[in-house]
């Protein structure tokens, strides 16, 4: 269950609601709107009846006005990112080259490090520690008696009366419902 945030008082300043509804990641560094967003995913909020990207005007406050033609992009690919320290000025095309060559780097990572790769972050005491690990089978891997010295392993469940072995291995992996319709020939 996630905590709403409670609504900010209408009268503060367009500066004060963009502190009130965002958080800071502290992984990323993101400031991450919690606030209402739009169709695309961005932030928005209403100022002077006017609906404003949050992000637009976090870079506003700190840089000044987006000049004409200019868009602005997240250099975190994180649409709800308000952080202006994120942002950087760029033109449509700049914006969907970014995008491919992040989108090809991506796969070609993935192409490089295999199927049982992944990328892995830890924060540990205030440290983030990052890295590529593979996923290995162990040459044997360990038997539940070893993990478990103290304990017995349980028996495997015997078949429900009257019913035939096959019937009680379909429903074990399949469950009861569809053993029923493989006795009746259904699918």
């Amino acid at each position: 269950m996630t905590k709403r945030l409670v609504p900010c008082d209408p009268r503060l300043t367009p500066a004060e609601r963009l502190v009130h509804y965002t958080r800071i990641d502290p992984l990323s560094g993101c400031h991450i709107w919690h606030g209402s967003i739009n169709h695309a995913g961005y932030g928005k909020l209403n100022v002077r009846n006017k609906s404003l990207a949050a992000h637009r005007l976090a870079w506003s406050l700190k840089h000044g006005p987006i000049p004409e033609g200019m868009i602005l992009c997240h250099r975190c690919d994180v649409r709800r990112c308000c952080n202006p320290d994120h942002l950087v000025l760029g033109t449509r095309g700049d914006n969907m080259a970014d995008h491919k060559a992040k989108r090809l780097a991506v796969h070609a990572g993935r192409a490089a490090s295999g199927p049982d790769s992944a990328r892995i972050y830890i924060v540990y005491r205030g440290i983030e520690l990052s890295g590529d690990v593979e996923a290995r089978m162990l040459a044997q891997p360990p038997s539940p008696t070893h993990a478990l010295p103290d304990r017995e392993p349980e028996p495997a469940p015997s078949a429900p009366e009257g019913a035939r072995s096959s019937d009680h291995e379909r429903a074990g992996a399949f469950g009861s419902a569809q053993a029923r319709c493989a006795r009746s020939g259904r699918k």
